[in-house]
Order: structure tokens, then C-alpha cells, then sequence
């Protein structure tokens, strides 16, 4: 062969190894990046390429995409093209596992718009409830009395406990205390004087009478109310209006008692001492004259009550009610008109009402 023959031959064999060196790199490249599940073609690969200059070296290709461990064939060790291009095939599929997490991901909002429309009603029943104004006193309200948000109680009035009805009574009677309150009243003797007695009847009855003026204050210490005074209570909503009743238990008092004191004492009020009853009755009827021993004063305290209280939801105060008793007045022996008595009991029947009408 000539030796020219022999350089063609030679330079084709060399030729023929490059194009299989190259090739089998090249296959190699391709199996691998479809068993990482990527792209020759990733724009890491590329950018890694592009800095190079030139090819991609091994060490570029290891830090782009991390070296995979090896695939075994069904029929022994080593890595085939073909299982290779399998692989390729089943990781292929992750994308596809991610788009289903995506598809979750897109559907979460949904999700998420739902649970609101699911919480919607709940806010707009919390809505609802902020049926009233929050009142901010504009004064310091007597004994520390606190203000009240009855939103914070159910909505429907008729369901709130003994403490809640109490505790806004006590608010709106606060709201409307001050120096000018006028409380208008009246006494009826409802125990008729019998016997030699019974000629005190019509002198009494007048005093009482001239007794019943306005007075200046509010009914019962009502900033000491507790839902352990009452009997029981209630409230109902009449428009922009609370009405509330309160049922204080019966009270007995001996000859010192004190207005504010004591479960009717807390609610109505109660005559502030034996003296001090006789007293303002004798201030407009002197001719009483009652005489009478302090230590077997016995006044018993019945039937009492603060109905039809009404407090404005818009201002926080008490706007109008009515407030009364029954009490029964014992006396071991009294005089009066110049009559002595021996066990003497009459009754008589206190009421009052704001605000003062004509």
C-alpha cells in the first residue's frame, strides 16, 4: 500500500474514532441529563457553557446537574441507553407531579375563598350584634360604676343573665344621676286604723298627701345592686329602648334603717329610720304628735319593685321607670293625736316615678 494510501487509511481510522469518541460522549450527555430529569439545554448548562468560552468540561457538567447514582439494567449491572432513555421517561413524569401540586396549590385558593364565604355569615352575624352605640361617659360615673357595651351580651335582651341585667341598670341609672334629677311620689295608707284608732284615718291619709313631693335624687342605692338582692329580673327591647324589671326579696328594718341599705333598700329606697318617717309626716301634719318606743319598731319591706325602666341603647341613660313597696309599720305602743295604742300595725303603700309629671 502506498504509503499515501496507508496516511488516507490512518487518517480516516483516526477520523472514524473521533466521530465515535464524540458520539458516545454525546449519547452519554444526552442519557444523563434525561435521568436528572433536565434539559441539555438549561439555561444553568448554558450560562455554564457560555462562561467557559467553549464546551462544556465534566467539572462544568457535575456542578450543573449532580452526578446520579447508577442505573442497573433488568439484566445485570451497567448503564444502557435504553433503560437510560426508560428512566429519562418515568422522571419525566415528576413535572407532572408537580403540576399536580400546582393544580392543588391553584385550587387553594378556591379553598381559601370558600372557607371566607363559609365565614362570611359568622362576620356579618358579629355584625349584626353591634346592634348599639358604645356610650363613653362624657363624667365620672357615681361609686365607680363602669360603662357597659351591651354588645357584648346576646342580642336578644329576654336571654342575658341576672349579672348583665343588673350591671346595665346600674349604668344607665348612673348616666342620668346628677344634682338636678327630680323623683316625683306618693303614699296611700292601705291598712285602714281601726277601732278608737280609726278617727287617725283621715288625718293621716292627708299628711301622706302633703308628703308626696318631688325630691331631688334617684331611687335606691342602685350602684350597690347585686343579683343576689333581687328575686328576679328581666329585660326586653322596645325599639331603641332596654325595659327592665327588678324584683328586690322582702326586707325587715327596726327603728334605724337606712335609705340606701338592704336588698330594697339597694333598688327603691327605705325610710331612713323610724324618726325620720314620722318626722317628714309630722312636717305637714304636726298634729300627729306620735309618741311611740324606738326599740319595738319593726317595718317590714314587701312586694317591692323598679318596673318599666327604660334606658335609651343611644345615650346609656335611664329615661324613665317606676319604683315602689308595701311596708308594714309595727309599733308595741305608740300615741299619737293624744291615743295611746297598744300593738299597733298599719301598712301603707310607697311609690315613685322619674321623670316628675305634672
Amino acid at each position: 500500500m502506498k504509503k499515501s494510501h496507508l496516511i488516507i487509511v490512518l487518517l480516516a481510522a483516526v477520523l472514524f474514532s473521533v466521530y465515535a469518541l464524540g458520539l458516545t460522549s454525546f449519547t452519554t450527555f444526552i442519557s444523563v441529563s434525561s435521568i436528572r430529569g433536565g434539559s441539555a439545554f438549561a439555561p444553568q448548562s448554558a450560562n455554564t457553557a457560555s462562561a467557559s468560552g467553549g464546551d462544556v468540561a465534566a467539572s462544568d457538567f457535575g456542578s450543573a446537574y449532580p452526578a446520579a447514582s447508577p442505573i442497573s439494567s433488568s439484566t445485570g449491572s451497567g448503564t444502557s441507553a435504553a433503560s437510560g432513555t426508560q428512566q429519562g421517561s418515568q422522571t419525566a413524569a415528576k413535572p407532572s407531579d408537580n403540576e399536580g401540586t400546582a393544580a392543588k396549590d391553584e385550587k387553594t385558593p378556591a379553598k381559601t375563598a370558600d372557607d371566607k364565604s363559609k365565614a362570611a355569615p359568622d362576620k356579618k352575624s358579629a355584625a349584626q350584634h353591634q346592634t348599639y352605640p358604645v356610650i363613653i361617659p362624657d363624667k365620672e360615673l357615681i361609686n365607680g360604676i363602669q360603662p357597659v357595651d351591651i354588645n357584648q351580651f346576646d342580642p336578644d335582651p329576654s336571654n342575658w343573665t341576672t349579672q348583665q341585667i343588673v350591671d346595665y341598670y346600674k349604668f344607665g341609672m348612673a348616666m342620668e344621676d346628677n344634682a338636678d334629677v327630680m323623683t316625683d311620689q306618693s303614699f296611700e295608707l292601705t291598712g285602714k286604723l281601726e277601732g278608737k284608732a280609726s278617727v287617725l284615718n283621715g288625718p293621716v291619709q292627708l299628711a301622706m298627701k302633703l308628703a308626696a313631693q318631688p325630691y331631688n335624687a334617684l331611687p335606691g342605692g342602685y350602684w350597690a345592686i347585686e343579683p343576689s338582692d333581687l328575686k328576679s329580673a328581666d329585660a326586653h327591647r322596645e325599639g331603641d329602648y332596654i325595659v327592665i324589671n327588678l324584683y328586690p326579696l322582702d326586707q325587715t328594718d327596726g327603728p334605724n334603717g337606712d335609705e340606701h341599705e338592704g336588698t330594697v333598700g339597694h333598688v327603691v329606697n327605705v325610710v331612713q329610720g323610724i324618726d325620720g318617717f314620722i318626722g317628714y309626716v309630722e312636717e305637714n301634719f304636726s298634729v300627729l304628735n306620735a309618741k311611740y318606743d324606738e326599740d319595738s319598731v319593726v317595718l317590714k319591706y314587701t312586694n317591692a319593685y323598679a318596673k318599666d325602666v327604660k334606658i335609651n341603647t343611644k345615650t346609656g341613660k335611664m329615661e324613665s321607670g317606676t319604683w315602689g313597696y308595701d311596708v308594714d309599720i309595727y309599733l308595741d305602743h305608740c300615741s299619737m293625736a293624744g291615743i295611746e295604742f297598744d300593738n299597733f300595725h298599719t301598712s301603707m303603700r310607697w311609690k315613685c316615678w322619674y321623670p316628675v309629671t305634672d
